[in-house]
This record gives C-alpha cells, sequence and structure tokens, in this order.
C-alpha cells in the first residue's frame, strides 16, 4: 500500500492497535485535514511517507508515538496552537522538524518526542 484516502470527516483516530505501523512502502495519506486526535502509534515506522495532509492547527491530542520514525516526513516548521495535552513519547523522534514554534497549551513533552 503506497496512499490512503480517509474521508475529510474524519476526526478522530483512535489506534492503539497501530493502523500503519511499520507500512514501508506508505508515502501519501490525505483525508485528515479535520482531523483533531491522533492517539497511539498511527504512523509509526512509516518511513517512506512523506505526504500527510494534517492540518496541524486544528490537532487538539497527541498520543505517543504518532509519527515516530517517519523519516520522509519532513515537517519545516511545526505548529500546533490548539493543542490542549501532552506531546507524547517518541510522536517526532527521527521526524525532521527545521522549527517548532508553538505547541499550544501543552503541559507535558514526553521522552525523546522530538
Amino acid at each position: 500500500m503506497t496512499e490512503v484516502n480517509f474521508n475529510s470527516s474524519l476526526i478522530n483516530i483512535n489506534s492503539s492497535g497501530s493502523i500503519f505501523n511499520g507500512c514501508s512502502n506508505l508515502e501519501k495519506v490525505t483525508g485528515l485535514s479535520n482531523t483533531t486526535k491522533l492517539q497511539g502509534s498511527v504512523f509509526y515506522n512509516c518511513g517512506k511517507l512523506s505526504t500527510i495532509d494534517v492540518d496541524f492547527s486544528k490537532i487538539t491530542e497527541l498520543g505517543a508515538k504518532v509519527f515516530e520514525s517517519c523519516t520522509s516526513l519532513d515537517i519545516s516548521n511545526l505548529s500546533i496552537p490548539n493543542l490542549t495535552k501532552t506531546i507524547g513519547e517518541r510522536d517526532f523522534y527521527r521526524v525532521p522538524i527545521s522549527t517548532v514554534s508553538n505547541l499550544g497549551s501543552c503541559t507535558e513533552i514526553g521522552v525523546s518526542a522530538f
């Protein structure tokens, strides 16, 4: 599988079972522009994932390891202004991020989050 297109009305991904864990050929995910919660290791270890249409300004919750080891996902400016909870353990571990500018009301940053 190289591409996934969700219905744009998808608001919450609760992935305690790591939905795309290790999908080594996944490159593009669309339909997440209205998503507010990404929980669990949704895109953990998807090394070729380079395009995802998440609107980080709408994200209020991030679970642990959401984007861990997504080494092809280049985020130039990470801004999550509506974040109300923690950035989970290893959420952006090994993800190329140039700048972090706004983490909203984040009260805790997990171990190895970046």
